[in-house]
């Protein structure tokens, strides 16, 4: 009887029948209050399934993990797209294939992901906050509508030169690795990229020759100490000797054209490269000269058919290239001629003498056509220039050929005038040998001293010690999410409202049974 009167003052209407101003909410609260372990049953379980479900949506949603560095390029020529060779360079050198290889196997990264993947992650984008400025302030600027085409064209080319001035040598090396489960460790990713930087620069010095010059140097290797490592025939070994010397002295020359050759000694601080040039040439002169005379005025040869017959192929040689160099004259000589013609023939009247007064032409089709006669002149006296220059060149190969073939003419006539059966003595080949064998070693501490002096130098102005890049910015690796944390929120919200709606309804159901069970009784 007091349970029933009880639920008859929580019930929704009053006693006179009419629909109450407020809802009395006593009776949820009793409910709840009598429900009280079930209520916490089902807040524990609802939070203990947020919680395993937000769990699962960290393990199992797609997630990318982004380690980034920011690398600067310190070598010069960097910014102009070149090596301090001359060999061009691209910041996509750093993710070549062959490099992300070696780092891929170093690392045994192949329980992570495959290697496709793993190249793919990698990207190198160029940074220039002073570009993204100048860009984003033209940008400004163009998007007036009220602006001429005129002035937009102008505005347009102003920003292209501006922009090809601006260069940098600033970048950002990226690596994204998708995953579901696992990844590859933080710490692991910043010494890949680190990695991926250093093996790059160590192949740029070391196997692209990043860091030399593109002259090439000789190696001691290519003369013989030894008589009989060459030709036991004496004017053979001597005529490779000397066109040996030749070769190194060339060698000099191209090398003392690179900044600073000539005031760089070798590793002992004895001698310059013009010294060692001066050696050789007098090596040649008072050295191997000699011996080649001794050779000559004696027929100094172990074998006289032999001697004959490459003497001979020598000069079927130098004749062909003599006739070669004759016929090249000739042709630059006719085309430098008939070039001259058409120009002659192409501008009418005469040039202007000299102290003529220049009178300023009329705007017309004259004036525009002075214009382009003049943006010719340049190119025209390049051409001829060109064309003379090789003109000389060949002159000056033909007088070396004609030095040669006289040599050779001279021994070619000795030889043939001697008895094919005379033979050296021994004794006089051991001398001629042991002669052969000191000037051989002195060309061969000559070219080692060249090397010596050659790597000083390139040392000196491409400053290989000095590291090709700089870290500007240590590599840092972070997660992103493939859902945003703006509709994760939302979902958890909408989770925990569907659990309020439930609780409500349920609560609301168990208070609405309760009112039908008491209603008959009363």
């Amino acid at each position: 009887m007091e349970k029933n009167e009880r639920l008859n003052e929580g019930s929704f209407t009053n006693k006179s029948g009419n629909a109450g101003d407020a809802i009395d909410l006593s009776p949820y609260f009793r409910m709840l209050k009598a429900s009280r372990s079930k209520a916490v049953r089902f807040i524990s379980g609802t939070i203990i399934l947020f919680v395993v479900a937000l769990l699962l949506f960290f393990f199992l949603s797609p997630k990318e993990r982004v380690t980034q560095a920011k690398v600067r390029f310190l070598f010069q020529g960097a910014e102009e797209g070149k090596y301090p060779n001359g060999d061009r360079f691209s910041a996509m050198e750093l993710v070549s294939a062959t490099i992300l290889q070696e780092i891929y196997d170093v690392n045994t990264l192949e329980r992570y992901l495959p290697f496709s993947d793993f190249k793919n992650g990698f990207t190198v984008l160029q940074q220039n906050l002073e570009r993204d400025a100048m860009e984003a302030d033209y940008k400004s600027r163009l998007a007036d509508m009220k602006m001429l085409s005129v002035d937009r064209d102008r505005l347009i080319r102003e920003f292209r030169e501006r922009l090809a001035a601006l260069r940098s040598t600033d970048y950002d090396l990226t690596f994204i690795q998708k995953y579901r489960l696992s990844s590859i460790p933080r710490e692991t990713l910043k010494k890949i990229v680190s990695q991926v930087i250093a093996t790059w620069a160590s192949n740029a010095d070391l196997k692209k020759g990043a860091l030399s010059y593109r002259v090439s140097v000789f190696s001691s290797k290519m003369v013989s100490a030894n008589l009989s490592d060459n030709y036991t025939i004496p004017i053979i070994a001597l005529d490779i000797l000397r066109n040996q010397v030749r070769k190194i002295i060339n060698n000099i020359d191209q090398i003392q054209d690179l900044p600073g050759a000539s005031f760089i000694r070798d590793a002992k601080e004895e001698d310059l490269l013009l010294d060692i040039r001066n050696r050789l040439e007098e090596m040649d002169r008072f050295q191997i000269n000699p011996l080649l005379g001794q050779v000559r005025t004696q027929g100094f040869t172990s074998d006289p058919q032999a001697t004959i017959d490459y003497l001979e192929n020598q000069l079927f040689q130098l004749n062909l290239q003599k006739r070669s160099a004759q016929d090249k004259v000739k042709f630059l000589e006719s085309s430098l001629t008939s070039y001259l013609q058409e120009r002659s023939s192409a501008t009418p009247g005469a040039p202007f003498p000299a102290g003529t007064t220049t009178v300023i032409p009329q705007i017309g089709a004259d004036f525009f056509d002075k214009i382009m006669e003049l943006g010719e002149t340049a190119s025209d006296q390049d051409f001829r220039k060109n064309i003379t220059e090789r003109i000389i060149a060949s002159g000056a190969e033909l007088l070396v050929i004609e030095r040669d073939t006289s040599y050779y003419e001279d021994f070619l006539s000795l030889f043939r005038k001697m008895n094919s059966r005379s033979r050296v003595s021994p004794e006089k080949m051991k001398t001629f040998e042991n002669d052969y064998q000191k000037v051989a070693a002195r060309l061969i501490y000559a070219i080692e001293e060249i090397n010596q002096i050659y790597e000083r130098i390139a040392k000196h102005n491409l400053n290989p010690d000095t590291l090709l890049y700089s870290m500007v910015l240590l590599p840092s690796a972070s997660t992103r999410y493939s859902i945003s944390l703006i509709l994760l929120f939302l979902l958890a919200f909408f989770y925990w409202f569907c659990v309020a709606a439930f609780a409500i309804a349920w609560l609301w159901l168990q208070v609405k049974r309760e009112e039908s069970k008491l209603q008959p009784a009363a």
